[in-house]
C-alpha cells in the first residue's frame, strides 16, 4: 500500500465517506499533492518531501504560519491538527493557478503588492527563511547528498555576501514575515481573488525576495518593476529598483541550487518528470550571461 493510499484509509477527516476519490495535483515540485474529494467536499492533500530535512525549517512554525494567513484571507485553512510532519490537509480551493500571463497584467500586479503586504505585515511568529539561509542550506545539501557543483557556481555563491551587505544597508526596507517561494504556481485565483498555498519555506526574511520572484519569473519589464514596487511602497524609489534587481539574482541562484539538491534526492513524482539538473543549468547559465529576469 502506497502511502496516499493509507492516508486516504486513514484519515478522520473523510471517515465513514462512501465515495472517497483523490487524484494527483499539478505543481508539488518538492512535495506530492493530491486533491481529495469525499462526501461532498474537497480537500488538498500534501505528503511531504524531504526537503526541509535539509533546510532546518520546522513543519510546527508552517502551521502556525497557515493558520495566521488563513486569517487574513490570503491561504487556505488548514484542516488537520495532527500528523503534519508526515501531511498537511487544507480547504481546496476553487480557481486556477495565476497564470504568467495575468501576472503582468496591471490590476494583478496590484493585487500581489496588496497580498504581500498583508504576508509581510504578520507577526507574532517565530521562524526565520532569509534568503540567504535558504541557498546556503540548498547547497549544504548539495554537498551531503554528493551533488557536484558545476563550474563557476561557487563564483556566483561568494556574490551573495556583497548584496546581503547591501540588504543590510537598507534593513529599514527588507524585514517582514515572507512567503519565500510566491511563484505564480503558488498562488490560486479565484476570479480575481488570489490565495497563497504551500508556505513550507515562510519564514522572517527579505521583502524584496518576495518581489522579485513574480517579477523574475513572469519577465516584468522595468515598468511593471516600477508599477509593482509603486503599489506595495506607495512611491519608487532608485534604492527599492536595487534591491529588487539584487534578489532576482537571488531568486535564479535559488534555482540553481534548490534543482541540484532535489537532484540528488532521486524523488519520484506524481504530476510531473521535471529534470531538475537540466533546469539548474539553464539558470545558471542565465546568470553567466547576466540575466536575471527569466
Amino acid at each position: 500500500m502506497t502511502d496516499v493510499e493509507k492516508i486516504i484509509r486513514d484519515e478522520p477527516l473523510w471517515a465513514g465517506a462512501e465515495d472517497v476519490q483523490y487524484e494527483p495535483l499539478n505543481g508539488g515540485f518538492s512535495n506530492y499533492m493530491y486533491k481529495v474529494s469525499a462526501g461532498g467536499r474537497q480537500y488538498a492533500l500534501r505528503i511531504n518531501g524531504g526537503q526541509n530535512d535539509f533546510l532546518g525549517l520546522d513543519r510546527a512554525g508552517e502551521v502556525q504560519a497557515i493558520r495566521k494567513a488563513s486569517q487574513t484571507g490570503v491561504a487556505p485553512p488548514i484542516l488537520t491538527d495532527e500528523n503534519n510532519t508526515v501531511y498537511m490537509i487544507t480547504e481546496f480551493m476553487r480557481g486556477e493557478m495565476l497564470t504568467n500571463e495575468q501576472t503582468r497584467e496591471s490590476p494583478y500586479i496590484q493585487e500581489l503588492a496588496r497580498v504581500l503586504k498583508v504576508i509581510h505585515a504578520m507577526d507574532g511568529l517565530s521562524r526565520a527563511c532569509t534568503p540567504f539561509l535558504l541557498i546556503e542550506q540548498y547547497a549544504a545539501g548539495m554537498e551531503r547528498l554528493g551533488v557536484g557543483f558545476p563550474d563557476g557556481l561557487r563564483g556566483f555563491l561568494g556574490k551573495t555576501k556583497e548584496i546581503e551587505a547591501r540588504c543590510a544597508r537598507y534593513a529599514k526596507y527588507c524585514g517582514g514575515y515572507c512567503h519565500n517561494d510566491f511563484y505564480p504556481f503558488n498562488i490560486i485565483n479565484d476570479n480575481g481573488r488570489l490565495c497563497v498555498v504551500d508556505w513550507e519555506l515562510s519564514g522572517a526574511g527579505n521583502v524584496f525576495f518576495d518581489l522579485a520572484t513574480p517579477s523574475f519569473y513572469a519577465a516584468y519589464t522595468p515598468e511593471q518593476d516600477a508599477a509593482l514596487l509603486t503599489a506595495y511602497f506607495g512611491c519608487y524609489e532608485d534604492e527599492f529598483g536595487v534591491l529588487l534587481h539584487d534578489m532576482k539574482y537571488m531568486n535564479m541562484l535559488r534555482e540553481v541550487t534548490w534543482a541540484l539538491m532535489h537532484s540528488g534526492l532521486d524523488v519520484k513524482h506524481v504530476n510531473h518528470d521535471q529534470d531538475y539538473r537540466a533546469s539548474a543549468m539553464r539558470f545558471l547559465d542565465r546568470l553567466e550571461r547576466g540575466l536575471v529576469t527569466a
